[in-house]
């Protein structure tokens, strides 16, 4: 007889064709809390991409260049909208929001 085991980690990727799309959105996150909520030591994984257009088949000199300005800050504002939204709702710890710095 098999054992059923509760879920413990939801796992979900947000699209990287846009910034937009990458500092999230509200109604992505408000399942997510809900269902974290719903029971203690449940984990929320979510991966971000750290550019835009990531999967548009850009060249590499765009890329490193891009990964450049990221690592200079330039972006930082989108990854803190991302970081306020999921906080808000509740669907991100402090060590997810602060991982990055």
């Amino acid at each position: 007889m098999a054992r059923r085991r509760l879920l413990t980690v939801g796992h979900t990727y947000l699209p990287g064709d846009r910034w937009s799309n990458i500092e999230g959105h509200p109604a992505l996150f408000t399942p997510w809390a809900r269902w974290k909520a719903e029971r203690p030591g449940r984990l929320f994984v979510l991966n971000v991409p750290l550019l835009d257009r990531n999967e548009a088949g850009l060249p590499d000199a765009e890329v490193r260049a891009g990964l450049r300005r990221g690592a200079d800050g330039a972006y930082d504002g989108h990854f803190r909208t991302l970081g306020s939204g999921s906080w808000r709702t509740g669907s991100a710890t402090r060590s997810w929001c602060s991982a990055g710095r």
